[in-house]
């Protein structure tokens, strides 16, 4: 008996070893697939992993945009040579292009995430989510006919599905055909009628068409769902400011404001309201905190010159037509020609 159990031990020992020397990597799914990436350089398996788990388990948690964009480089290295391995297996490679599809959408580099998911498409891999993902890239790409059309795709598959119909739609405004866009909208809301975004899409749609009834009525179903919904104060407000009620303007600019301080557009629109009330000294203030917050906000300097010159102060008026001019805002030009040029005479 004796021999036996050396031997059942010298096994066991064996395999305890091994266990051991595994959980030295097993601190997490990333060090342990990285453990594997680098041991089995030709394991598509153990590539795939790496670049899943960096994008499942870290990317996520990953607060620093610098760090977020190493790792998404990290993981399409890696899936990409996962699928580099086993390029003759097309069974396989679908699952490999969905996430690399995943990781250029996480980097919008929406071409690339484009060419992954069409390949997944024409293989057949999850359909419902290929065709919702390409319809969003086709849209984020300016290529509308084609987002509808994978809509459309999806709709097949999937008739209740509201996100469909909601981009769909989205595609729809971009070419201008509101009236077709709507009824996808009203679709999307009737299957999900607590959605605030749907109601602010549609909103828009409305505000588009001058049908400024519905709009507002939309905007405030839109805050009544999401009352921290700032666009939807700030698009109310504009309606508010053409339809000539300033206060009501100024009551919406004044709740964006509050929602969202760090925000330059209601500032900025709420400067438009002043200079229309001819509170010219607020309107500046307005138009400068817009500037602090975005330098590059070339309509800012043109109003704050105009608020400027309409309250005496032309000197100055002329610096910021000159300033937006420079950034390429035409009506500025014209008018630093019109009225400065000739101060300097």
């Amino acid at each position: 008996n004796s021999p036996l159990f050396f031997i059942v031990l010298g096994i066991s020992a064996l395999y305890s070893f091994k266990t051991i020397s595994r959980n030295k990597d097993w601190k997490d799914n990333i060090t342990l697939f990285g453990h594997d990436a680098n041991i089995s350089e030709n394991s598509a398996k153990a590539h795939f992993n790496l670049g899943t788990s960096l994008l499942i388990d870290l990317y996520p948690v990953e607060k620093d945009k610098v760090k977020q964009d190493s790792i998404l480089t990290v993981a399409i290295n890696e899936l990409t040579k996962g699928n580099e391995i086993i390029a003759g297996a097309a069974i396989f490679a679908p699952i490999y292009n969905f996430d690399l599809g995943i990781a250029y959408m996480y980097k919008k580099d929406f071409k690339n995430a484009m060419i992954n998911f069409e390949i997944c498409r024409d293989k057949y891999l999850k359909p419902i989510e290929v065709y919702n993902i390409l319809g969003t890239i086709y849209y984020n790409l300016n290529m509308y006919d084609k987002s509808i059309e994978a809509e459309d795709s999806l709709i097949k598959y999937s008739p209740a599905f509201s996100n469909a119909y909601f981009y769909k739609g989205k595609a729809l405004v971009a070419k201008m055909e509101y009236e077709k866009a709507l009824v996808q909208y009203q679709k999307a809301i009737q299957l999900k009628p607590n959605s605030a975004e749907l109601y602010y899409n549609r909103a828009i749609v409305f505000a588009n068409q001058k049908n400024y009834e519905e709009a507002l009525n939309d905007y405030k179903k839109t805050i009544e769902l999401n009352p921290d919904y700032v666009e939807a104060y700030v698009n109310r407000g504009n309606i508010f400011n053409d339809e000539k009620k300033y206060e009501e303007a100024l009551n919406n600019f004044n709740k964006a404001i509050e929602l969202k301080p760090d925000s330059d557009k209601p500032y900025f629109n709420r400067g438009i309201v002043f200079i229309n009330q001819k509170r010219y000294e607020e309107a500046i203030k307005d138009f400068t905190k817009a500037i602090e917050l975005n330098p590059g906000y070339f309509t800012a300097y043109y109003n704050r010159g105009i608020a400027k010159f309409n309250s005496g102060n032309k000197e100055s008026a002329c610096s910021d037509f000159k300033k937006a001019a420079a950034l390429g805002y035409q009506p500025a030009t014209d008018l630093y020609k019109q009225y400065c040029q000739a101060l300097k005479r």
